[in-house]
């Protein structure tokens, strides 16, 4: 046999079980129609056919020639099996966060999974050999032949639209729907490829909003100064005073208010209490903060991930980057600028290492004048204590460190010390795909990784909580509970939610925002209004009744919301949300018939995209 023929028998056999094994991935699968499951993966099919027809030439030339064909269908191979597995555990192939944070891919390995992709190395170096070994070149007609038939089959498969029926292509849509894909069937390297190209934010949109579109922008209630160095900077913070009274007589506070705000890592509101019941006891600790505080409904996460959530929420602002990158010549507005205005002294704690993580580089953005991570918190709170986890310290070790941290600070205010501070906390552990630590606490009757993390980081604030209530900071400081962005849209989380009607498998969704303020009569609920966490800092600000300035804050006070949609923005991925549902673009039209909101809205991402990478955002200083 020749080496052509051989590697059009490897390679067909290798595209019909990957094509069946990634249709058993697929959303819907189970109802699919005979014809649908004929054809859901012929995207894949025709990549591996034109593949093949690439590679039939090149296997039957010189030495060179050979060896890049080797290289070639190792690399092609080992792209269709990364995209696979990315199915596997996530209903989607490899997103450009995911790409971004390529760096934590400890988080999904283990022992038996590293063994398994060396074998399919090894799989893939044998055939390699075997092709060099045993088998010959073919001549010009069979090469010819071989080439011609992959490429015009592959052809074939690619052009279905031409060919099939409208309602097959709407069923294997459904079957398709994910942030990256949006109902297009693709094929591993194509979606690899989509995906880098999101990546490198290559959109050309960045033409100047014309006057209605400014006009609408205004509506939605962000401000942008077409024509100015800085369009995004504004003078005030807030323009109406809060609707809620100031407590008084023996339950009113004085002075300035400490805030602690929790940025905890992708928590969604859907599986907590106060927030949804559909797994009991999961949350207790949460559920008994909220009696203290003001429960927020319909608020969503406006950025994903952790870096861009992180940052995104510090600053109101959409951020380019994910995966710990910083654009360095730029300068951003955040609550760590205000605090150290207002003379605080600012914190924030993670429980990562800084050697295996960018989170510092990121935070340093913010301006936080004290960011403290595990090397820091584990020798000056934990007696030099290791991690439990080989990159940070567990959920538990992280909140005995940050109650230590707190004790300190309150000590000192004891002692005569009036400076307030802001602590940002972020913890690792509800991470997806993370299993709680040694010392975690496990949700009982349920036997699922997920839960049992949510269940005992609410194991460790409720250890917060119980310290909080009897300390002296109880009557000075405001609590803010809220997570960096929505629990990723993996398959397993997706089995745990599915069955609420309202879910869509984004990674936009609502989370929680509870509010402790001892100093005003806050109600038990409010509606946000599908505001997004853009929203965060100045909902903060205005909580505190600081006093307006300039600043760059994209977001608005959700107590004065302008529109009852929000905004979220990712992976290329404009998201409106509204009381309809969730809205998804991820291309520009330049000339809509319809949506014309979203559309406009995808150009103003690109155009502040673009202000990012120029250092247009502020000027470090004062606003120009």
């Amino acid at each position: 046999m020749s080496r052509p023929l051989f590697f059009l028998l490897v390679l067909a056999t290798l595209g019909l079980v990957l094509s069946q094994l990634l249709f058993y991935q697929l959303g819907g699968y189970e109802n699919a129609t005979l014809s649908v499951r004929a054809i859901a993966t012929n995207h894949l099919l025709a990549e591996f056919l034109i593949f093949t027809g690439i590679l039939v030439l090149l296997v039957n030339g010189g030495l060179l020639l050979r060896v890049l064909a080797y290289a070639l269908f190792i690399l092609f191979m080992l792209v269709c099996g990364a995209q696979y597995v990315a199915q596997l555990l996530t209903s989607d192939f490899l997103t450009p966060t995911a790409i971004d944070n390529i760096r934590h891919i400890g988080l999904v390995l283990s022992p038996m999974k590293v063994t398994l992709a060396g074998s399919v190395v090894a799989g893939l170096l044998l055939v390699t050999i075997l092709a060099e070994r045993y088998f010959s070149r073919a001549g010009k007609l069979t090469v010819a032949l071989i080439m011609s038939g992959c490429f015009l089959l592959g052809a074939l498969l690619m052009l279905d639209a031409q060919w099939l029926s409208a309602e097959t292509r709407t069923q294997r849509a459904k079957m398709y729907y994910s942030n990256v894909n949006l109902g297009s069937p693709t094929a591993p390297v194509e979606a690899l490829v989509r995906s880098l190209g999101r990546l490198r934010q290559t959109h050309h949109q960045n033409k100047p909003l014309t006057g209605p579109e400014l006009q609408e922008l205004a509506d939605f209630g962000i401000v942008y100064s077409a024509g100015k160095e800085y369009p995004l900077v504004k003078d005030h913070f807030y323009q109406s005073t809060l609707p809620f009274a100031e407590k008084t007589g023996q339950a009113a506070s004085t002075g300035p208010m400490n805030v602690i705000l929790f940025l905890s890592e992708g928590i969604s509101a859907r599986v907590i209490q106060p927030y949804n019941d559909q797994y009991p006891g999961l949350t207790p600790n949460i559920a008994e903060f909220a009696r203290s505080a003001m429960r927020v409904d319909n608020y969503y996460n406006h950025t994903f991930a952790t870096y861009r959530g992180l940052l995104g929420q510090m600053c109101s602002i959409f951020p380019v980057y994910a995966g710990g990158q910083v654009s360095e010549g730029t300068d951003y507005y955040c609550l760590g600028n205000l605090f150290n205005q207002e003379a605080y002294e600012t914190y924030f704690l993670f429980s990562q290492q800084k050697a295996r993580t960018k989170l510092d580089e990121v935070l340093a953005k913010t301006n936080v004048t004290h960011i403290l991570a595990q090397e820091e918190l584990s020798a000056r709170f934990l007696n030099g204590e290791a991690g439990q986890r080989d990159l940070a310290l567990s959920d538990q070790q992280f909140m005995r460190a940050t109650i230590a941290q707190l004790q300190a600070l309150e000590a000192g205010q004891a002692a005569g010390d009036t400076t307030p501070f802001f602590l940002g906390f972020y913890n690792i552990e509800t991470h997806a795909y993370y299993h709680a630590a040694d010392d975690g606490v496990s949700y009982p009757g349920h036997d699922s990784y997920i839960l049992d993390s949510i269940h005992n980081y609410d194991d460790t604030f409720g250890k917060f909580w119980a310290y909080f209530r009897q300390s002296g900071l109880y009557r000075n400081t405001i609590v803010v509970f809220t997570s960096d962005h929505a629990h990723f849209q993996g398959r397993d989380f997706v089995g745990l939610v599915s069955n609420q009607p309202d879910y869509k498998p984004y990674f936009v969704d609502k989370i929680p925002l509870l509010v402790y303020h001892p100093g005003l009569e806050l109600p038990s609920e409010y509606d946000a209004s599908h505001a997004s966490s853009i929203d965060l800092a100045p909902t903060i600000t205005h909580l505190m009744g600081l006093e307006n300035r300039p600043n760059a804050f994209i977001g608005r006070s959700i107590f004065e919301r302008a529109t009852d949609q929000g905004l979220a923005f990712g992976e290329g991925h404009v998201f409106l949300i509204g009381k309809d549902g969730i809205r998804v673009q991820g291309e520009y039209i330049v000339e809509p018939q319809k949506d014309f909101d979203l559309n406009l809205m995808y150009k103003v991402m690109n155009n502040i995209n673009t202000l990012e990478k120029q250092g247009r955002i502020w000027d470090g200083q004062h606003a120009k």
